[in-house]
């Protein structure tokens, strides 16, 4: 990019560089990419950051982000009902087409994971955000990731899911503190 444009602007502006300064510009981005990593990772931490122009969580398996992921919500179901038996913990529904997200926590994984695919399928109409959204893109475009699980205490999970709740930021929860149905849409 920076070669381009150090070729370019005094062909199409007629204007010269100061040498000196150039090559002290290319040693300091040289020196300070090859420092902090790549370009594209760089790029990456510049979209990861809850704004929601790029990919918010790293999905690629391995990935230590998440204790559990499902990719397709809809085709996993059986899966999903069978790793979250009996599980408490915090979880992110992230629709794949719009990038954005919604962190919950539940004392009983399976049971929250029911209401979804039932509240989807269902003809009420629902102002809960999620299921709207759910609703108009599929269940199919989501993803399921299982931050971490917890202990059976519903103190213990909604301390964890507003520590993941301050960091994302997501746009589909409608409040920001983890419990507090003040201000809740009632459906």
């Amino acid at each position: 990019m920076f070669s381009g444009w150090y070729y370019w602007i005094p062909k199409v502006l007629g204007l010269n560089y100061n040498m000196l300064l150039s090559k002290v510009q290319f040693w300091i981005l040289f020196i300070g990419v090859k420092k902090k990593g790549s370009i594209s990772e760089i790029s990456n931490r510049l979209y990861s950051k809850s704004s929601n122009k790029g990919e918010p969580f790293n999905t690629e398996p391995g990935s230590n982000e998440f204790a559990i992921f499902f990719l397709n919500f809809l085709k996993e179901k059986k899966n999903i009902y069978k790793e979250l038996r009996k599980k408490a913990g915090v979880y992110v529904l992230i629709n794949n087409i719009t990038k954005e997200f919604y962190i919950g926590s539940s004392l009983n994984l399976t049971k929250i994971m029911v209401s979804y695919y039932y509240y989807t399928n269902s003809d009420k109409l629902s102002k809960i955000v999620i299921i709207r959204a759910m609703k108009k893109y599929g269940l199919d475009k989501f993803s399921l990731g299982i931050f971490e699980f917890c202990k059976n205490d519903s103190k213990v999970c909604l301390n964890l899911e507003q520590k993941w709740l301050d960091k994302y930021k997501p746009k589909h929860n409608v409040l920001n503190v983890a419990g507090n149905l003040f201000g809740a849409p009632s459906s």
